[in-house]
């Protein structure tokens, strides 16, 4: 049998069940017509649920009549249970929804190098401008382009920190402590 004809099988079962039920009541009608009586014959010929489905089997791809069926009954049971679906459902969507988002932003901090010229010394300059602060120097070794984003940052990291800004009286405009 043709894969195309099989797959065909598995959208019009009720077809494909009345020419296997055909086909095996002929057998039954020849062993009868070889001189067997009927209840005879259907025990010889044997399990006639085992033939059908072995039949059953070789007459359609398995894996996509299993598909079809699992399909409508997950259909049935949705358009059954409306408001659990749809709590299932939303719950589903908002979870993959921050997954994604917590991917992206893990991505874009994380995992992608920064849009800059030299990223790996940008750690060093953020911590010896975090030091100046509390040391009142100035970061001599830093170029001038350094400082308005890292007094930024600075000020970030001050405010992220419980308790720093009020041990430590920092100055909001230059970033230096003003003890």
């Amino acid at each position: 049998m043709s894969l195309w004809s099989r797959i065909a099988n598995v959208f019009r079962p009720n077809r494909m069940n009345r020419e296997i039920d055909d086909e095996l009541e002929s057998h039954i009608e020849e062993a009868i017509e070889a001189g067997r009586t009927p209840e005879e014959a259907r025990r010889a010929f044997g399990a006639m649920l085992r033939h059908r489905e072995a039949s059953r089997d070789a007459k359609l791809v398995t894996w996509l009549d299993s598909l079809r069926a699992d399909s409508i009954f997950g259909w049935r049971q949705i358009r059954k249970h409306k408001i659990t679906s749809a709590a299932a459902i939303l719950s589903l969507a908002l979870a993959m929804g921050a997954c994604t988002a917590a991917f992206r932003l893990i991505d874009a901090l994380l995992l992608r190098p920064l849009p800059i010229a030299h990223p790996d010394r940008l750690g060093m300059a953020a911590a010896r401008y975090i030091e100046a602060l509390f040391y009142q120097v100035q970061p001599t070794d830093l170029p001038i382009p350094f400082y308005p984003p890292l007094a930024i940052l600075a000020a970030a990291f001050l405010a992220a920190l419980p308790g720093v800004l009020h041990a430590v009286r920092i100055d909001p405009v230059t970033m230096l402590r003003t003890d």
